[in-house]
């Protein structure tokens, strides 16, 4: 939820494939604003709900938090090993509310 009113908005952690000029060390940084409207219109594109939301003013843009390297192998660990989730099972939640999952999900955020 944006914070200086009452509009949600949808949050996403993205984990960037993006390696600097040396091709080895992940480049870390947030995501550019033609970045964001990019996912925004592609996830309105797959959501017509959130499409519907979007174009009434009723949900901010969607809000894009980049993570460093290895934050989403982390997750599946904390999955498998604290929440009981099967190894051949585990799948990544579209939503996360568990708060041991948002604990490395924030933990993982860079600062932008």
């Amino acid at each position: 939820q944006n914070g200086t009113d009452s509009c949600p908005c949808y949050t996403v952690y993205v984990e960037l494939a993006e390696k600097n000029s040396n091709g080895k060390t992940p480049v870390l940084r947030p995501l550019t604003d033609v970045e964001l409207n990019a996912l925004d219109r592609q996830v309105g594109k797959a959501n017509h709900l959130y499409e519907f939301f979007r174009s009434n003013g009723r949900l901010h843009r969607i809000e894009a938090v980049p993570v460093r390297p290895g934050t989403f192998e982390k997750l599946r660990k904390t999955m498998v090993n604290n929440l009981g989730t099967s190894p051949m099972q585990m799948k990544q939640p579209r939503v996360t509310r568990d708060p041991r999952l948002v604990c490395v999900l924030e933990e993982g955020a860079i600062d932008s």
